[in-house]
């Protein structure tokens, strides 16, 4: 037990917000609760979609819908990108505000 709050006391409380370190983060979760399922929120401002695009490779089972909320003028994701999604059954959606991103996890049944 004390390795598992130790493990997840490194994982929150530690680092800083590199790309490297985002995708070591998810790595982390990922073997930290290995029973669970993931949405992956992010923004079109950063590498987000690039970075949950290499989790969908790593852990294709466990993503259940990538949001990402739309920062600047970016408008829409690369067909490589949407194609790569939707082989995998995943959601990959350019949000305005997390409440569409809440509301369409809901009527995927993906919250309560």
């Amino acid at each position: 037990m004390q390795e598992y709050k130790s493990g997840l006391r490194d994982l929150l409380f530690t680092g800083g917000g590199s790309h490297q370190h985002k995708q070591d983060k998810i790595k982390r979760l990922m073997t930290l609760f290995p029973e669970l399922k993931f949405i992956l929120i992010g923004d079109s401002g950063q590498r987000d979609t690039e970075i949950y695009r290499q989790a969908l490779h790593e852990f294709p089972e466990r993503i259940l819908a990538v949001y990402i909320r739309k920062i600047g003028k970016k408008d829409d994701f690369d067909e490589e990108t949407l194609q790569e999604f939707e082989e995998k059954g995943v959601p990959l959606l350019l949000l305005e505000n997390t409440e569409e991103a809440f509301s369409h996890a809901k009527r995927m049944g993906l919250l309560k």
